[in-house]
């Protein structure tokens, strides 16, 4: 009975490890390999020529494929630990927008402004006040605004608890402002922005996150993610992949 035990605890240790080594593509250009799927890292793929694959590991460092290229891919960079289920979590990133609810519209939420605009981290963590949806954030006191650049003007940010409305102004072709001091801020609050001259408000709930110091940014994807942020996740995976070498 021993000796069956044991040989079960070593077949379970072993499907845990392999789970472990599973890969993610986080971006591709070859059909095969799309974007959340996943791959066993002593699996053979091939890249071909012109194309390009990048992979992450459980431990948040990615590896990129450019074709022609086939076999086993080769070891992620870094000794870090697999953190979570991230593999997992960002393999289901990549499917269906989600929909994003607004006072009198309902909005898709990889609106083609954000992606074009985003180029820093900074502004993958900004507080989005023209689409709206989940907002995760890890800093309160350091917190900002995002906003459609393409407009201008007044917008009044009004907290759902009850507290007072607050007003600021966009300059012409501006992307983020800082939060605006005397409006608190805290996990699970919600406010709702409205811009003056637009037909409907968005509606934004704030997640508080967890730093953590050692934390990859393909972690704080996925921790987004999981609190319901995936907008945001899958911005933050984009630019990691768009900066792999």
């Amino acid at each position: 009975m021993r000796r069956f035990l044991a040989a079960v605890l070593v077949l379970c240790l072993s499907a845990v490890a392999a789970s472990a080594e599973d890969l993610v593509v986080i971006e591709s250009s070859v059909p095969a390999l799309a974007a959340g799927a996943t791959v066993s890292a002593d699996a053979s793929v091939e890249v071909p020529a012109g194309g390009r694959v990048v992979l992450a590991s459980p431990s948040g460092q990615v590896v990129t494929l450019t074709g022609p290229f086939k076999g086993v891919p080769p070891a992620a960079g870094g000794t870090g630990a697999p953190q979570g289920n991230m593999v997992k979590t960002l393999s289901t990133l990549f499917g269906h927008a989600d929909q994003r609810t607004a006072l009198g519209v309902v909005r898709a939420t990889d609106a083609n402004w954000r992606q074009d605009s985003t180029k820093t981290v900074a502004d993958v963590l900004a507080i989005d006040s023209t689409d709206g949806g989940d907002a995760c954030i890890f800093d309160p006191a350091h917190a900002a605004i995002l906003h459609n650049p393409s407009h201008h003007g007044e917008m009044s940010i009004e907290p759902m608890n009850g507290g007072d409305k607050v007003k600021i102004v966009w300059p012409k072709d501006t992307l983020q402002l800082p939060w605006p001091p005397t409006l608190p801020i805290a996990d699970g609050d919600g406010f709702v922005f409205e811009q003056f001259g637009e037909n409907a408000a968005a509606i934004v709930t704030v997640h508080v996150l967890e730093a953590k110091d050692s934390a990859s940014d393909l972690d704080r994807a996925a921790q987004m993610a999981d609190a319901g942020c995936r907008d945001q996740a899958r911005l933050l995976v984009t630019l990691v992949a768009r900066s792999a070498k």
